[in-house]
């Protein structure tokens, strides 16, 4: 069954894969609670891997206390004939702003016409896909990590979004490489 939302003047969609599943995450950025129910939906045509990075700019320390140089975090990839699933928040024009400030290193791109599950009217749906040079193909510790704090958001919205979805999500997620995972905390 495809769900509808029309999207009023000013209103936007956005199509969240990875700690945006988490509706707490998600409303941090958006700086109120979220009222509304997100849209359980796909997007054909990709897949998630752990290839995007962040400057870390010494703000998260690992488990020595030392400072990766580069925060991995999850991104989408074009995979021809695959899926991915996820969830849609609709939000207003500033709002969508300042998700774009929380994504800068990726690129917001029109995902309207491939949604699964869902069918928006009135606007566009919206994907962050990394910036391509902010993408490495084979991160390696020391210079690289995977928060374990994010990957705790993550698993967050995956708890709370029930087993199909988990099975959806995993099956359409690489899985972090090995040895990136650190026990993050904030520097300072």
């Amino acid at each position: 069954m495809t769900r509808t939302i029309t999207l009023g003047p000013d209103q936007h969609a956005i199509f969240g894969y990875g700690s945006l599943l988490s509706k707490p995450s998600m409303e941090r950025t958006l700086g109120r609670l979220y009222d509304d129910e997100p849209a359980i939906c796909t997007v054909a045509g990709w897949r998630r891997s752990w290839d995007v990075f962040l400057p870390n700019e010494g703000k998260f320390l690992d488990e020595q206390g030392r400072p990766p140089e580069k925060i991995i975090y999850l991104n989408v990839r074009r995979a021809p004939g695959t899926q991915v699933n996820g969830v849609l928040y609709v939000v207003g024009a500033t709002a969508l702003a300042g998700f774009d400030g929380r994504e800068w290193v990726y690129d917001r791109i029109d995902i309207t016409e491939v949604l699964g599950s869902v069918e928006v009217r009135g606007g566009s749906a919206w994907m962050y896909v990394g910036k391509p040079e902010f993408v490495v193909a084979a991160p390696q510790r020391p210079e690289y990590a995977v928060r374990q704090t994010y990957l705790d958001a993550v698993e967050q919205g995956l708890s709370d979004l029930g087993r199909e979805f988990r099975a959806g999500y995993e099956a359409s997620t690489d899985v972090v490489p090995e040895g990136l995972i650190m026990q993050d905390r904030l520097a300072g």
